[in-house]
C-alpha cells in the first residue's frame, strides 16, 4: 500500500508549513485528498500496474470492501473544505518529502502540487527529495509536514495494516504523524481479539470508514505485480508475503 501521509503535528514547522497543527484540521486533510487526480496517476504514472485502495486494508485480506468509500479529484469540494478551514484567501506553502530516486513518489508529489495550484495559485506545495538516512531520520522526528511512503505486510492479516498505519499509541505511522483517535484506536483492537469472522471483516469495514471520515492518509495505490518466467518452469505459486521461493521451482 502506498500514501500520502498529513503530519499532525509538525516539528520546527518554521519555513515547511504555516504551522505545527496545520494537518491537525481535517477540513485541512479532505481538501487535500480532494486535490489528488487519482486517475491520472494510475494511468499516466504507473501506466494502470495498481489500483487505488479503499482504506487502509488491500485488496486480498480479509477486511477489504470492494465497495467502502474513497476519495476522487474534486476541486469543487476541495474549495469547499480549503474555505471551511480559513485558508482560501491566504493561502499557504507546505513542503512534501520523498525518498531521493524513487520517481513515481516524486510524480505523485507533483501531481499533488499541479492540483493544488490549479485549485488555488494561493497554494504551494514544494516537492523535495531526501536521501533515504535523512529521510528517516526527518520522519522520526516529525519535521516533515507531508510525504509519501508506504507499508509492505509482515504477515497475512488486516491487524498488520490497520495497527501500523492508525493505532495512535503503538502503530508505526502515528509515531511519526502525531495523532490518536480512541474511537479508531479501540476498535483496532477488538477487531484484532474477535474470533467471528464474520464479525471481524465488519469490524474492520469500520475501522476504514472512521479512517475515511478522518482522512487520514491519501490512499494513492495498491501495486500490480508481475511475474514472468518460461513455460518449462515449474513449481512456482503466488505467495504475497514472501515473492518466490526458489527452492520449490524445478524445470
Amino acid at each position: 500500500m502506498i500514501q500520502i501521509s498529513f503530519n499532525h503535528d509538525i516539528a520546527n514547522h518554521e519555513g515547511s508549513a504555516p504551522s505545527s497543527d496545520f494537518f491537525a484540521d481535517e477540513d485541512i486533510r479532505k481538501a487535500f485528498s480532494y486535490s489528488f487526480d487519482y486517475d491520472t496517476f494510475l494511468g499516466d504514472v504507473i501506466d494502470n500496474r495498481g489500483q487505488q485502495p479503499r482504506g487502509p486494508i488491500p485488496e486480498g485480506l480479509l477486511g477489504y470492501n470492494a465497495n467502502g468509500s474513497q476519495y476522487s479529484y474534486n476541486p469543487d469540494m476541495a474549495e469547499f473544505h480549503f474555505k471551511e478551514a480559513g485558508v482560501w484567501d491566504d493561502g499557504f506553502t507546505v513542503k512534501a518529502y520523498y525518498n531521493l530516486g524513487n520517481d513515481i513518489r516524486l510524480n505523485a508529489l507533483l501531481l499533488l502540487e499541479e492540483g493544488l495550484e490549479e485549485i488555488n495559485p494561493k497554494f504551494d506545495l514544494v516537492v523535495q527529495g531526501l536521501e533515504w538516512p535523512l529521510f528517516l531520520d526527518k520522519l522520526a522526528s516529525r519535521e516533515v509536514p507531508l510525504f509519501m511512503l508506504g507499508w509492505g505486510a509482515d504477515y497475512a492479516d488486516p491487524h498488520n495494516f490497520a495497527h501500523p498505519f492508525l493505532h495512535g499509541t503503538e502503530g508505526y505511522y502515528a509515531s511519526i504523524l502525531g495523532f490518536q483517535y480512541d474511537d479508531i484506536d479501540d476498535l483496532i483492537m477488538e477487531a484484532a481479539a474477535e474470533q467471528d469472522t464474520f464479525q471481524r471483516q465488519q469490524m474492520y469495514y469500520e475501522i476504514a470508514e472512521l479512517e475515511h471520515e478522518k482522512a487520514l492518509h491519501i490512499w494513492v495505490y495498491q501495486p500490480l505485480g508481475y511475474k514472468i518466467m518460461k513455460d518449462w518452469v515449474n513449481g512456482w505459486y503466488y505467495n504475497p508475503i514472501h515473492g518466490t521461493l526458489y527452492y520449490s521451482l524445478s524445470l
